[in-house]
């Protein structure tokens, strides 16, 4: 589901957006997901890796309707990380042609 949070602008790890924890104002738009067991949080944390941790936030969505949810940001080394922007659609269609991986 499409949603906002509020915060600094993201960074970039390689082609990837990154939310660091700390005060903003900047809208980042974005998608939801529910996560309806344990089993699949923990299995969300380990694909994250050890470069993420969670917090929680305000989730405000098109119908104007808000909610608690949580957001994985950055702890990794900063040095990694660039400015840059993300679409979320350009990423999936270079994804989906190729231009992103290769589907060997």
């Amino acid at each position: 589901r499409h949603a906002v949070i509020y915060g600094t602008p993201l960074k970039l790890w390689g082609e990837y957006p990154v939310f660091l924890d700390e005060d903003g104002e900047h809208i980042i738009h974005g998608v939801t997901c529910e996560i309806d067991s344990w089993e699949e949080a923990m299995r969300l944390d380990a694909y994250e890796t050890e470069m993420y941790l969670t917090t929680g936030c305000l989730v405000y969505f098109d119908d104007g309707t808000q909610t608690c949810g949580l957001v994985y940001y950055w702890v990794g080394d900063r040095a990694f990380l660039t400015d840059g922007t993300f679409d979320l659609k350009d990423y999936l269609l270079k994804k989906r042609e190729g231009g992103i991986y290769n589907s060997k």
